[in-house]
């Protein structure tokens, strides 16, 4: 069977950037089958692409996942280079292949871009323990196969989660670990009910204190999966829901140069006039997922599908700030009698708030 020919054009908005689109890439899967999930099409690359890759299919996740960061996950991949800002790979967490850094990797989950739409990043934190329902991730390494989202100069990483088991059954996961680091996980499937109906929950909470000084993660997250399919499996409808929740302390800045030698977990974040530490030095997010994909086969040669997304994002972050001057914040001196102050001591507040949608379509035609 060859695949002639692939249409996959992409409509992407926010509330500050406009649409996205990319010349489409052509698919070489070789397979006459109804899709599972618009990312098969548009977004991974087959034997006969020219393109570097490496799969990462259920039963090597399964072994590779104890609750840490995707980066982590995939570490062990050629040409791939983590790190992670508390320490161990809980927190906030990064990555680069073949050195190209996390904002020219272009992410996607079942073929839905999550780069940050200002900054072109991708912040795991956001969807933590997503790989606890993960069926498959490929990584292609250099100019890939991905023409949604923030453009695949450096690498391209595609995770599908929306895979359904035909039988029902439900899943456990607690574990343990250094710097007091807990991972719960639950999972549950109703397999295929009547109808043609089928439901999948996961309810996932991991934390830890962190390796670097009030480094700690407490992260929830939460996916529901619905998926219908015709009784002649020629038309499949599916949401998926996931949402992650965030609150850690903050280690962005790492540790200085002159204490790796005395006091390797040293943290400079929060840190007052009297020595102590400001208490509240957090950062706080919340991001929700929607997808809703739709596949239909109209001969068979022809199918189509499309999906429809919608990421919802808002969170702040604390800090303590020594020295900060009026003028900055659009104030005035602060005079008293004789005195006049032009700076001071003060916690500030930064949110985000933000929305990312839009629709993902494409067309196949395959010929024996």
């Amino acid at each position: 069977m060859k695949l002639r020919f692939l249409i996959a054009p992409v409509l992407c908005a926010t509330l500050s950037t406009g649409a996205l689109a990319q010349d489409p890439a052509p698919d070489s899967l070789k397979q006459n089958t109804l899709l599972e999930g618009v990312e098969i099409v548009v977004i991974r690359a087959g034997d006969h692409t020219p393109f570097t890759f490496t799969n990462l299919y259920k039963k090597d996740i399964q072994k590779l996942n104890d609750g840490k960061s995707i980066p982590y996950i995939l570490d062990q991949m050629p040409s791939v280079v983590t790190n992670s800002d508390d320490g161990i790979g809980i927190g906030y967490a990064d990555m680069r292949i073949r050195g190209t850094d996390n904002q020219r990797i272009n992410f996607t989950i079942n073929g839905i871009p999550v780069n940050d739409a200002e900054s072109q990043g991708t912040f795991f934190v956001n969807f933590p323990d997503l790989i606890s329902s993960a069926s498959s991730v490929q990584v292609q390494r250099g100019v890939g196969a991905s023409t949604n989202g923030a453009g695949a100069f450096g690498a391209s990483v595609n995770i599908s989660n929306i895979d359904q088991s035909e039988d029902a059954g439900a899943e456990v996961i607690n574990t343990y670990g250094s710097y007091n680091t807990w991972r719960h996980t639950i999972k549950a499937g109703t397999g295929n009910i009547g109808g043609g109906f089928n439901f999948d929950v996961r309810l996932s909470k991991i934390s830890s204190d962190g390796y670097i000084d009030r480094g700690f993660s407490d992260l929830k997250s939460l996916q529901f999966l619905a998926g219908w399919t015709s009784a002649d499996r020629r038309t499949s409808l599916k949401f998926n829901l996931f949402t992650g929740k965030e609150r850690t302390g903050q280690t962005w800045n790492g540790v200085v140069q002159d204490s790796l030698e005395t006091n390797r977990r040293y943290n400079e974040l929060g840190l007052k006039e009297d020595g102590t530490y400001y208490d509240d030095q957090t950062d706080n997010y919340q991001q929700d997922y929607y997808q809703l994909f739709f596949n239909h086969k109209f001969t068979e040669k022809w199918s189509g599908n499309a999906a429809l997304f919608l990421t919802r994002g808002r969170g702040y972050y604390n800090e303590y700030r020594m020295g900060e001057a009026y003028s900055d914040y659009g104030l005035p001196d602060y005079q008293a009698d004789t005195t006049v102050l032009s700076e001071t001591s003060l916690i500030r507040q930064l949110w985000l708030d933000n929305y990312f949608y839009g629709i993902v379509m494409g067309a196949r035609y395959v010929t024996q």
